[in-house]
């Protein structure tokens, strides 16, 4: 049994083969139950494995930080994200005062978001299964514990509400103001939707003022709220690596450089797995294009898409370089905007012959490649936890630590985000080498030791057990050679790093290596050292 989507002329001529003509009811929604029963299963396992990153902690120790959320609203204005996040830790922590509340809130999100796609959306069920089983909709906005999965919560919202949200701006305005204190990006995609709307409204009534323009203004003043909002949380950023050093040479020609550089900025959208094959960022370019070109059919989901992709564009490259995480969400606003269409809303092209279908198909086939594309980084995600291979090693270096009784021992490391995550597993206090402080936040800043030499590390580590009286661990990236020649290297985000033969040997003769914990699957893979008894040399 299948319920009846609005039918208008715009739905039935701008409906894509991957959207369904009616939404799903009775076996289709049993169907759909089944499908989103082995996703929760594969998310509860991965979540169970999942060791958390740098990253994801280190929201979590801003969001524990200050007396009151007040005080904690302050403690997160520059470092680059909205407030929303850390407030929703903060509540959820105040509630149930426990560590798990991190991977809880985290899950409990995505997998709203999730349920809203499989029961809700008006999408084929094999193209649902696509979007679940992605990297993005099975790992990356589910699992990983950022701020990033409660955007496609909010779109899908959006998707939802815009029915009646356009006849009350300020349903459709809320919603927007929070998309827009999300993430930095997110504030592109509410003008997105604001642009739909926008167009929606001129091709339905022109410009003469009525109801409609005054929902919508409604709807931008409370969007322009949530945009200041996050304006003044963002900036100025106390991190000198949130900013692309781009940036600082602004000019027309590299302005128009940017906005023709379709592959490069979503560049993780291709799987690691093809990277390799001559010619695929031209592939990668193609797909993203025809991914706008699929909402060709209707004038507000072209433009929408279109103004969005371009400052995405800009933005990946003169204000802050996109992962994944960030990329992949222009692929969920895509699918909002088609969800909107699908509704009947969008508005006509005066003509829509056969050019256009034939557009349209093609768009509509790239972007579920490139969605499709998506299971091929799921497969890397699965694979690496079928062979054991941790997302970090934070968990196995606060075990380490337990194992050995160094329990009260200080902790440092180079680069000092390495043990950023630690916080999550154990209590150790923790030395910035580079700014010369205990803390469990490192601020990517050069008003700190820029550069650092091996020679620094011991000295450090000596100086540490002397004011402290307690053992002292230290984590290393880098592999610490002794028949490897000088050398000087970029290190971190804004410092360099430097050795010599003699400091390396020198550092080893006051160390004992305990562990080596490789390999993982970011980066946080390292050496652990014990600093030696001063007395007793052991």
């Amino acid at each position: 049994m299948t319920v009846p989507l609005p039918e208008t002329a715009a739905s039935v001529q701008s409906r894509p083969w991957f959207v369904l003509p009616a939404r799903p009811s009775g076996r289709a929604l049993w169907a759909r139950a089944g499908l989103f029963a082995v996703w929760l299963m594969v998310v509860a396992l991965l979540v169970s494995q999942h060791v958390f990153w740098r990253d994801e902690v280190r929201a979590f120790s801003l969001a524990l930080q200050g007396d009151s959320l007040i005080a904690m609203a302050r403690g997160v204005q520059g470092e680059g994200h909205p407030a929303l996040w850390y407030i929703l830790l903060r509540l959820a922590h105040m509630v149930v005062p426990v560590r798990e509340v991190l991977p809880g809130v985290a899950a409990a999100i995505g997998i709203v978001g999730a349920a809203i796609l499989t029961f809700r959306a008006p999408f084929r069920l094999w193209f649902v299964a696509i979007v679940l089983f992605g990297a993005f909709g099975l790992f990356e906005f589910v699992v990983m514990a950022r701020n990033y999965g409660i955007s496609m919560v909010v779109l899908f919202a959006i998707a939802l509400a815009y029915d009646r949200g356009r006849d009350r701006g300020i349903l459709l305005g809320l919603l927007l103001l929070a998309l827009c204190n999300t993430n930095a990006q997110a504030i592109f995609f509410a003008g997105g939707i604001l642009l739909f709307w926008l167009v929606e409204i001129v091709c339905a009534h022109g410009l003469r003022p009525n109801r409609a323009w005054r929902e919508w203004a409604v709807a931008a003043a409370l969007t322009l709220i949530g945009v200041v909002l996050c304006a003044v949380t963002v900036y100025p950023p106390f991190n000198d690596a949130a900013v692309s050093p781009r940036s600082e040479a602004l000019s027309v020609g590299l302005i128009v450089q940017s906005m023709l550089s379709v592959a490069a900025p979503f560049g993780d959208l291709m799987p690691d797995m093809l990277k390799w094959i001559p010619g695929i960022a031209v592939l990668l370019g193609l797909l993203m294009m025809g991914s706008v070109l699929s909402l060709i059919r209707t004038p507000a989901g072209l433009l929408s898409g279109v103004v969005v992709l371009v400052a995405l564009l800009l933005f990946f490259q003169l204000v802050y370089p996109g992962s994944y995480r960030h990329q992949a969400l222009f692929l969920v606003f895509v699918m909002t905007i088609h969800w909107l269409v699908a509704q009947g809303h969008g508005g006509r092209w005066p003509g829509d012959g056969t050019a256009f279908r034939l557009m349209e198909g093609i768009g509509q086939g790239a972007f579920v490649v490139l969605l499709a594309l998506q299971l091929l980084t799921s497969y890397d995600i699965l694979a690496g936890a079928a062979r054991g291979v941790p997302f970090g090693r934070a968990a196995d270096l606060a075990a380490l630590i337990h194992r050995r009784g160094l329990d009260d021992a200080t902790v440092m490391a180079d680069p000092d985000v390495m043990v950023e995550a630690l916080p999550y597993y154990a209590d150790n206090p923790i030395w910035m080498v580079r700014e010369h402080k205990f803390g469990r936040v490192v601020r990517f800043t050069r008003h700190a030791q820029i550069h650092l030499t091996a020679g620094d590390l011991l000295h450090t580590a000596q100086d540490l057990r002397r004011m402290r009286g307690k053992p002292v661990v230290i984590v290393i990236q880098r592999r610490m050679n002794p028949d490897a020649p000088a050398f000087r290297e970029r290190a971190g985000y804004v410092g360099s790093y430097s050795s010599t033969p003699e400091q390396v040997r020198a550092f080893l003769d006051a160390t004992t290596r305990i562990a080596v914990l490789r390999p993982a699957r970011t980066d946080e893979d390292y050496a652990v050292y014990l600093l030696k008894d001063p007395v007793t040399g052991s």
